[in-house]
């Protein structure tokens, strides 16, 4: 584990988790349909799980991707997660490797603002659901909020600052 943060989830990380996971569920259920593929992206994704087994943003969005509520609309989602910390990113690998073999998710190493004009060009036109939940208010700096907001009616953007 990289920190001690990554060890258990906490009471608040499990109440934001259970309501990023049915934020990603409805999501996902109003907004599929003839659009293709829609995104989200977690701008600074950890490991994906905790010390103690419990899950965190990226598998939660990656399984709701894989069972959807409707199951005409698996596969719609695609994850893109971005992590900074070597030991995290190795981590995050690791715990997303079934969902990166079918193409479901992708992982960058790297801080989120080195990767988000990339991530901005790629996601192009699609809809996306942003997850900006960074450990301290470092990387949620007004320019790469500003850059997703520019997007348009197209984004939803999630931040804790």
């Amino acid at each position: 584990m990289s920190s001690k943060f990554h060890v258990e989830r906490k009471d608040w990380s499990q109440i934001k988790h259970r309501i990023l996971e049915n934020y990603v569920a409805l999501f996902i259920s109003k907004l599929a349909s003839s659009r293709g593929y829609l995104y989200f992206i977690d701008g600074f994704a950890g490991q994906g799980k905790y010390g103690d087994g419990s899950e965190g943003s990226p598998l939660i969005a990656a399984k709701r991707a894989v069972n959807p509520i409707s199951p005409r609309h698996a596969g719609v989602l695609r994850c893109i997660n971005v992590e900074d910390d070597p030991e995290s990113f190795r981590n995050l690998e690791e715990n997303t490797r079934a969902y990166t073999t079918n193409g479901l998710v992708e992982n960058f190493y790297g801080s989120f603002q080195e990767h988000l004009p990339g991530i901005l060009k790629r996601i192009h036109g699609r809809m996306a659901l942003f997850f900006v939940d960074p450990l301290g208010a470092k990387g949620v700096e007004l320019q790469n909020i500003e850059l997703i907001a520019k997007r348009g009616p197209s984004t939803e953007v999630l931040v804790r600052f």
